[in-house]
């Protein structure tokens, strides 16, 4: 099988070797290994609320289309080189501002209130900062404590 994969990388075109090596394959984001070569200055840690929730109560195909409208959104308000996903339901996204990373997500929340996110120089920081929005947002009823049905969810069933 190692012998296989290594042979057909070898002969994919270098677009197509690009997509293998640094894309999502369900997003079409950046991936991590793309964000380790980043070097902006500031990043926001984004983390979704109620992935897990949603796969459990609507199956997997309603969690990866939450995921992918997620995705497109971010890359909406901050251009596909600027946004990764990291792993299950968390992104990255980069930037030279602060401020303009704030308030971007703050606008983007109102339109698709659906994560979370904590803003710093490096991951560590950024995820501190994310735990505390989390918080913050599920004390204001805002977020759903892990495991219960997110209140957007609530709302969407309401009005249908």
């Amino acid at each position: 099988m190692k012998t296989e994969l290594l042979d057909r990388l070898r002969r994919l075109p270098e677009p197509e070797l690009y997509r293998e090596l640094y894309c999502d394959p369900l997003t079409g984001l950046l991936n991590r290994t793309a964000f380790d070569q980043d070097r902006s200055i500031f990043v926001a840690l984004v983390d979704l609320d109620s992935l897990k929730f949603i796969n459990d109560a609507e199956g997997y195909r309603a969690g990866d289309a939450y995921l992918q409208i997620v995705a497109q959104s971010l890359v909406e308000a901050f251009g596909p080189y600027s946004v990764y996903r990291l792993s299950g339901d968390e992104f990255v996204v980069c930037s030279s501002s602060a401020r303009q990373l704030h308030d971007s997500l703050r606008d983007l929340q109102n339109l698709v209130p659906t994560f979370s996110f904590g803003i710093g120089t490096n991951i560590g920081q950024a995820d501190r900062l994310l735990k505390l929005d989390k918080r913050q947002r599920e004390a204001s009823g805002e977020r759903a404590q892990r495991g219960e049905s997110p209140p957007w969810l609530k709302d969407k069933a309401k009005k249908a």
